[in-house]
């Protein structure tokens, strides 16, 4: 994530020096100062073309495109895992709350706690 960060940062840095460029470009009097004020601006890319711009701006693009599927994907797991634990404290809660006197015998108690518990790890599956 600080990786896509630093290349937004980058591209932004870029981004201005390229808009300072264009407003100079255009407040340029004569094609001299045009031609010289459109040199620079190339030159504002490490390989020298404004192509730069466009590959940098391509390469983010599928940097934070990949960034959203890992959220999407953690975040989708995290609400299973979150639902499944709920599924389970209420299990445990249900088997931990039961009082002797629920159950005809210690057998029926024992079936009950069993159906239970094989109920959540079905649900796990």
């Amino acid at each position: 994530m600080r990786l896509l960060l630093k290349g937004v940062i980058d591209l932004k840095t870029k981004l201005e020096q390229i808009k300072e460029k264009l407003i100079e470009i255009e407040q340029a009097e004569e094609r001299d100062d045009v031609n010289k004020k459109y040199n620079e601006l190339e030159n504002l890319f490490d390989d020298g073309s404004i192509w730069w711009l466009v590959e940098r701006a391509q390469e983010l693009e599928g940097k934070l495109i990949e960034a959203k599927d890992d959220y999407d994907y953690l975040s989708y797991h995290y609400g299973n895992e979150t639902e499944q634990n709920k599924r389970h404290r209420e299990a445990i809660d249900y088997v931990t709350s039961a009082e002797p006197t629920h159950y005809a015998s210690l057998e029926n108690a024992l079936e009950d706690i069993k159906f239970v518990i094989n109920e959540i790890l079905e649900e796990s599956e």
